[in-house]
């Protein structure tokens, strides 16, 4: 009867906790304001890590007095750079893991994305459903045989820009969503700045390849 009994309280509590949890999976992003501004001239190879393709981030119980909270930002990503990669360069060459060097051969340098951080905020003294996603951004420039060009971090950000939503799963989808389309623009913006890139990029095709002039702010807010 004890044992029974255990069973009984395990799944009441399973189920209470299923209850409570939030599961988010961000929607694709299916548009993304053309970048006004030349493609660089490389052949740009680019690597997602299984890691970033299914990338889930899970908050259990957080300081804020959240409810179990997973936000599936993988496909969502991977979908806002398949459009915003070949803007920013001339040709772009998804890479699988195992694939032999030759393939790697013709390629000028290849970009791995990593998530290193999520952060993200609730409301709590209101019923205004605005919520805030940070996400930390690293990434790998590496030359075809493996070697690093340069390494550096982006932080982005973004936020409901309306309370008037039905749920908390589509305030967090929203600001999630926001954050990726400011990582767009900060990627696009950005690339060419990088003192490592700039660097690799004078001695890849002589000139600093286009300083990506547009403005930042206008790109990420359309």
């Amino acid at each position: 009867m004890q044992t029974y009994r255990l069973i009984v309280t395990c799944i009441f509590v399973a189920c209470l906790a299923a209850c409570g949890a939030t599961q988010v999976v961000v929607s694709p992003i299916l548009e993304f304001p053309t970048p006004l501004v030349e493609p660089i001239p490389v052949h740009m190879g680019v690597y997602y890590p299984q890691n970033f393709r299914n990338f889930v981030y899970d908050e259990s119980k957080d300081v804020q007095g959240a409810d179990d909270t997973s936000i599936d930002l993988g496909s969502a990503q991977v979908s806002l750079f398949e459009r915003i990669l070949p803007a920013v360069f001339t040709q772009v060459q998804v890479l699988e893991r195992g694939e032999p060097a030759s393939l790697r051969a013709g390629l000028d340098a290849i970009l791995v994305p990593r998530v290193a951080d999520v952060e993200y905020s609730v409301p709590l003294t209101s019923k205004a459903k605005i919520y805030e996603v940070w996400i930390k951004y690293q990434f790998d420039l590496l030359a075809p045989d493996g070697s690093t060009i340069a390494i550096w971090t982006m932080p982005v950000y973004g936020k409901t820009p309306t309370a008037f939503l039905k749920s908390s799963k589509e305030a967090i989808n929203l600001a999630s969503v926001m954050a990726l389309r400011d990582c767009g623009a900060a990627f696009v913006t950005g690339f060419s700045k990088v003192p490592e890139v700039a660097q690799w990029l004078e001695s890849t095709i002589g000139s600093t390849a286009g300083e990506n002039q547009f403005n930042h702010q206008e790109i990420s807010n359309e």
